[in-house]
Order: C-alpha cells, then sequence, then structure tokens
C-alpha cells in the first residue's frame, strides 16, 4: 500500500480544515445545491455504516451527518474495507458531477467550495479515497498472491528440514545397525574359526588315538 500512502495523505488534509459548524451548516440546508447534494451522497456511498437504498438528502443525512464522529470516521477511515458497490456507485456519481459542473475534475473541490467549504473538503477526502480504493484493488490480490506463495515456501522449508531430519536419523540408525552387524558377523566368524579349529583337535586326536589302538 506505499503507493497510496500520498493518496491517504491528501485524504486526511482534506479533512483538517472542516469543523463540526460547517457541517452542520450543510446539514441544516433543506433544499441544498445539486453539487453538495452529490458530494454528500458520494462521501454516502463509501461511508461503510450507509444502507444505500435510500439516497435521498434526508437519508443522506441521517446516515452521514448526523453521526457525531463523522469526522473522525472519516479522519481513520479504512479503505480496506470499503464496499464494491459502494465505489461504483461513488464513481458514477462522480462523472455525473463533473459532468454537470462542465469542468475539470482538478477544478471541482473549488466550484464546490464556492457552494459549501465543508462540502470542497469533502469532495477532496471522496477523490482521495477512491484512489486509494483503486491501487488497493489492484494491490490487494497481489498481497494475497505474494502472502499465499511465502506460506506455500515456509511450508516447504519446513517439510524439507523435517526429511532431512529424518533422514539424518535413518542414516544414523542404519550406521548403528551395519556396525552391530559387523560386530556380530566378527563374533560369528571368531566362533566359525574356533569350531573349526576344535573340530581339526578333535579329527587329529581321533587319528592318534585310532593309530595307537591298531599297534
Amino acid at each position: 500500500m506505499e503507493a497510496a500512502i500520498p493518496a491517504l495523505e491528501e485524504a486526511k488534509a482534506a479533512l483538517s480544515n472542516i469543523n463540526k459548524a460547517s457541517l452542520d451548516e450543510i446539514k441544516a440546508l433543506a433544499n441544498p445545491a445539486q453539487a453538495i447534494v452529490d458530494v454528500c451522497m458520494i462521501c454516502f456511498f463509501l461511508y461503510p455504516k450507509t444502507n444505500h437504498n435510500d439516497t435521498s438528502w434526508a437519508n443522506i443525512k441521517i446516515q452521514t451527518l448526523n453521526d457525531t464522529k463523522l469526522l473522525d470516521n472519516l479522519k481513520s477511515y479504512d479503505v480496506s474495507k470499503t464496499r464494491a458497490d459502494g465505489a461504483n456507485k461513488a464513481k458514477k456519481r462522480m462523472e455525473k458531477l463533473i459532468k454537470d459542473l462542465g469542468c475539470a475534475l482538478e477544478e471541482v473541490p473549488k466550484v464546490v467550495a464556492n457552494k459549501s467549504f465543508a462540502a470542497g473538503g469533502l469532495f477532496k477526502w471522496c477523490t482521495s479515497t477512491i484512489t486509494c480504493y483503486d491501487i488497493n484493488k489492484e494491490v490487494e490480490p497481489k498481497k494475497k498472491k505474494a502472502a499465499q506463495m511465502n506460506a506455500e515456501k515456509e511450508k516447504g522449508e519446513k517439510e524439507l528440514a523435517e526429511t532431512m531430519d529424518n533422514l539424518e536419523k535413518l542414516n544414523k540408525m542404519l550406521s548403528e545397525l551395519n556396525a552391530n552387524k559387523k560386530i556380530q558377523q566378527d563374533e560369528l566368524d571368531e566362533l566359525q574359526r574356533k569350531s573349526s579349529e576344535m573340530t581339526r583337535k578333535l579329527n587329529a586326536a581321533s587319528q592318534l588315538i585310532t593309530g595307537l589302538g591298531g599297534e
């Protein structure tokens, strides 16, 4: 998300000059200019707590402007929790606003601020937040893929280490068995040697006795 840091800073800066009094001024408008309504609606679509089914000015005020923690929530806004449907609706409403005002995106904050200072700041927050959302939408799958690959790599390294450890233990066991086998083979050879020696002596003694008996 490093690429989104500038946009995040811009979003926070856009709210620095907005206070509760300026938001109350918007909330007090019974029939605000369409540009103000559009800006508040864009904010309404991005705000995670809202129900998008009712986009009336009365409901927008209830679910956003009436929230006493609105500014704090916008300043600490987690773009990763932005709903895709809300972001898409916000983008469409923003396109409509730009078209209706007949000016470039960069000029919209100034034009809106002439109608309402707070609305101009909210619009800057909305544009910066949507920029962050688009960056996050592109980066997040790559982060998940990288995390998955890293997890698989760690799993493979763990399995390799376990296999090497088991192989080392197996080789040690084989070495001990071979050593024991050699000891047992040496003992068997020694017994066979003694048996042969005793057989040779027995045969020699038998021959001697037979020879003596014949005399």
